[in-house]
């Protein structure tokens, strides 16, 4: 036992070691002035939006929130993992065309089919707001890209002002917006420009000319031709093949209940989900980003050195550590807290937030074990878990609500369900990344030594 807690305390130092605490802390400290400023704010947004016009706004981000995946088809995130600077920059290009082309493929199906998308259950009450949809697609498909070349140049700091900046901007625009119109619309088209908002501010702040990773060739990036781009996008065609399902899969498991009970219940009940989700997820939004965008990065540069496995278990207990409080105190005085924070009007929020805590800690605990998938090239047992989740979410809720179970007693079954398929899933690629630093010379001795 009194070598137990010495292991322990090595292993958290171990973590906080120079580059990448330097990293995390910046990146913290930019969430941690753009969470304040959200957390600032809610209430009053609360007091002037009404639980519809939240279930409205909740209903397009989850449109959106399927949507994005396509809008760089993923392309972004292998900018990181660019052996030299030209593919990097082969990669930008390719990820602004793409953006643009599935803008204009949206453009096409909202102007032609705008009468049969508002058949689709639970976006009747969004149906006036769909021609935003190409403006919100490509405007995500443009803060991706700039995000992660800012994170290949490892400015994470003028990355987190940026951040920080924007949130400021956008969350004013929101107060005026509830003051002059409290509109569901208002908040959409808010959410449907802020992201190119974003991608400005993350060239204008955090973007540099000169490559940092050691394996970056040394010269200056060059101009590089079509065909450049077109071999691109056939070395990481596993990001569009196998990532951009897992992402729309992934979005529909965690967005499904909105969707059942914006159909079943009503706008109002949606609103409450939407603000339970919404203030659950700020452990993950305030730090657990911060840390996965920088484990990304570190992984990226270890794995060759058999380090995956024992970083994935340092980072893994860590998120543990810090999502561990917030969420208990969620479960023990939800409904209470939500009354008096946002107002009488959201205690029901509370009530959902509390039974959902437990499956949104293990999911925020996931975080390394899901950046870490392109590392390891896990993207089929990605997906294929992300199809067994989205499956068993849809039958839970099909199902209790067909029998006449409740909204909250519904959500109780729901989230023991993805409570435990969340923990299937980092079982699973803590393994793999075990029988990866074996396959390195020296790395499972080293690993074993831990």
């Amino acid at each position: 036992m009194r070598e137990a807690v010495p292991s322990f305390v090595r292993q958290l130092r171990a973590v906080a070691d120079g580059a990448f605490f330097k990293n995390v802390a910046a990146m913290f400290a930019g969430t941690l002035a753009t969470q304040v400023l959200n957390v600032a704010v809610a209430p009053v947004l609360t007091r002037l939006f009404s639980p519809e016009a939240f279930g409205g706004y909740g209903v397009f981000n989850y449109i959106m929130a399927l949507l994005t995946p396509f809008a760089a088809l993923c392309y972004p995130l292998a900018i990181i993992l660019a052996r030299d600077m030209a593919t990097c920059m082969a990669l930008v290009r390719l990820c602004i065309a793409v953006s643009l082309a599935v803008a204009l493929a949206v453009l096409c199906v909202v102007w032609f089919g705008i009468d049969y998308l508002i058949m689709i259950p639970g976006t009747a009450v969004v149906g006036p707001f769909l021609h935003l949809l190409p403006l919100a697609v490509l405007s995500s498909g443009l803060m991706q890209t700039a995000q992660y070349w800012a994170m290949r140049q490892e400015t994470f700091g003028p990355l987190a002002y940026a951040s920080s900046l924007h949130s400021l901007l956008i969350n004013g625009l929101r107060v005026g917006a509830g003051i002059v119109v409290p509109t569901a619309g208002a908040l959409i088209s808010i959410a449907a420009t802020a992201p190119s908002v974003l991608a400005a501010m993350i060239v204008w702040k955090a973007s540099r000319p000169a490559p940092v990773l050691a394996v970056d060739a040394p010269g200056p990036a060059r101009q590089l031709p079509l065909t450049d781009m077109w071999q691109a996008a056939r070395t990481f065609r596993a990001f569009p093949l196998f990532r951009v399902p897992q992402n729309v899969i992934r979005a529909a498991a965690f967005g499904v209940p909105l969707i059942f009970l914006a159909h079943y219940a009503d706008a109002a009940a949606a609103g409450h989900y939407t603000l339970a989700m919404q203030a659950l997820m700020l452990p993950s939004q305030l730090i657990g980003v911060a840390i996965a965008n920088v484990f990304y990065a570190r992984l990226a540069k270890v794995a060759s050195e058999g380090e995956q496995a024992r970083q994935l278990r340092r980072i893994t207990l860590l998120m543990a550590g810090i999502g561990a409080l917030p969420h208990l105190v969620v479960m023990m005085f939800g409904p209470g807290m939500f009354a008096f924070v946002f107002g009488e009007a959201w205690r029901p929020s509370g009530e959902l937030a509390r039974w959902m805590s437990p499956w949104l800690f293990i999911a925020f605990c996931s975080l390394p074990s899901l950046v870490a998938v392109p590392v390891l090239g896990l993207e089929r047992l990605l997906l294929g878990w992300e199809v067994a989740n989205v499956m068993v979410a849809g039958a839970v809720l099909y199902l209790g609500f067909s029998y006449g179970f409740g909204t909250v007693a519904v959500m109780q079954i729901f989230s023991c369900f993805a409570a435990i398929m969340s923990v299937a899933f980092m079982i699973a690629v803590l393994s793999s990344a075990e029988r990866a630093a074996r396959a390195v010379p020296g790395g499972a001795k080293d690993d074993a030594s831990n």
